[in-house]
């Protein structure tokens, strides 16, 4: 009994819910890095979060709902991280320089193709990576529109043309860590922070 005389419950106490999603979340990280989306099944995530399919179902409605969270998860984390790398510095072209680095370092040690997955499962997950995709466009239309601002870069950024360079070395990243080329891909830092920034230098020669 407790000091006030009432019983105490028996038991475990209960697992909270954003406790139990964040566990299916990651448990469906680790299964959909070893296994295509169709290849993957909502009974190996279950066991790999050692929970049961009742609990699956009381917080998704399908496999294509967890990878939606899974890429939310996933991209929320860049982001955040990115976040951090622009903070280090005020210099626009150094925080793009440092995110280029910082991206190019997650790529390496990632073991999820959030491209390959979010198309495989729908509409709704290839959103969610593109919603993320236009964050990142945004941030770097930003730190260029700023480097512009200061006369390091003579043309102002197109948001649009920033989209596409983005999408592109998100391309490039995906497919040399499919085919194990890690170390390519470091190498890679100068020539894709030159297509971010001197796509934007103009004709007067201005550069970094």
């Amino acid at each position: 009994m407790g000091e006030d005389g009432t019983k105490r419950p028996r038991g475990r106490p209960p697992i909270p819910d954003d406790v139990q999603r964040r566990r299916l979340v990651t448990a469906a990280i680790r299964v959909f890095s070893q296994k295509p989306y169709d290849g993957a099944r909502i009974a190996d995530i279950v066991q790999e979060a050692k929970m049961s399919s009742r609990s699956f179902y009381q917080f998704f409605e399908s496999k294509e709902d967890v990878v939606v969270e899974v890429i939310h998860a996933v991209m929320g984390a860049f982001l955040r991280n990115l976040e951090a790398v622009f903070a280090a510095t005020e210099d626009p072209i150094e925080r793009i320089d440092r995110g280029t680095a910082a991206a190019l370092e997650i790529f390496v040690g990632a073991t999820l193709d959030l491209h390959a997955l979010g198309g495989a499962a729908g509409a709704r997950a290839t959103e969610a990576r593109t919603h993320y995709v236009r964050r990142i466009s945004a941030m770097i239309t930003r730190e260029l529109g700023l480097a512009h601002e200061r006369g390091q870069v003579a043309a102002p950024p197109d948001p649009a043309a920033v989209e596409l360079l983005v999408t592109g070395v998100e391309g490039v990243g995906l497919r040399f860590m499919a085919e194990g080329r890690s170390e390519e891909l470091r190498r890679l830092h100068p020539v894709l922070m030159g297509l971010l920034v001197r796509a934007f230098v103009g004709e007067s020669g201005s550069s970094l």
